[in-house]
């Protein structure tokens, strides 16, 4: 992601509980991409790998 310029921020879970709670997010690691108000998240490392390399592909 930082390669292709893609913004994003790291979150830790015990430090941020309400956002566990709001994005429902049951397992680390988790992605949460947001966007125009709506949300959609990854879970576990080889989801979150793919899904990142397309975002960096869309991006190039």
């Amino acid at each position: 992601l930082e390669k292709a310029k893609v913004p994003y921020v790291i979150v830790d879970s015990e430090d941020n509980p309400e956002l566990v709670k709001a994005f429902g997010i049951m397992q680390a690691p988790t992605l949460v991409v947001v966007k125009d108000g709506s949300f959609e998240k990854q879970s576990n490392a080889s989801n979150i790998k793919k899904f990142a390399e397309m975002m960096v592909q869309a991006k190039a």
